[in-house]
């Protein structure tokens, strides 16, 4: 009868401790959240897909604002805006901001890195720019 107390005593030691220590590590676990605004300056829809560890579909009607909540990483994206798609790459290390001004227009400039300007006919190509053309 003591060895069963002892036994039932010890597991019950071990559970209370995973059960304090658990949480801790699967919160490490985590994925984490970033928010990626895109601001559709134009007059049709900008549709956004991100794959990688993770997928998006990103929808955003024309002339309108959209915030999503994504999970951080690098991902392979195709864009479709203005009859035209573009591939490449979006780093979403931290908050980004993309700006796809109207169809017909080339950008006046780049933006700033986090807050780029996006044409399909002529995006950033240096390495501090989030979105990337393959």
């Amino acid at each position: 009868m003591k060895k069963t107390a002892i036994v039932i005593g010890a597991l019950l030691i071990v559970a209370v401790f995973f059960a304090a220590v658990y949480p801790a590590f699967a919160g490490s676990a985590q994925k984490k959240l970033v928010r990626l605004k895109l601001i559709n300056k134009s007059d049709v829809v900008v549709n956004l897909q991100l794959t990688g560890d993770d997928f998006y579909y990103l929808t955003v009607p024309a002339n309108t604002t959209k915030t999503f909540t994504v999970n951080k990483g690098l991902y392979g994206r195709s864009t479709w805006a203005c009859g035209a798609s573009a591939s490449g790459t979006l780093d979403i290390s931290s908050q980004v901001k993309l700006n796809f001004i109207p169809c017909e227009r080339f950008a006046p400039n780049q933006g700033e890195p986090t807050q780029e300007k996006v044409s399909l006919y002529d995006s950033p190509t240096n390495i501090m720019w989030r979105y990337q053309d393959e």
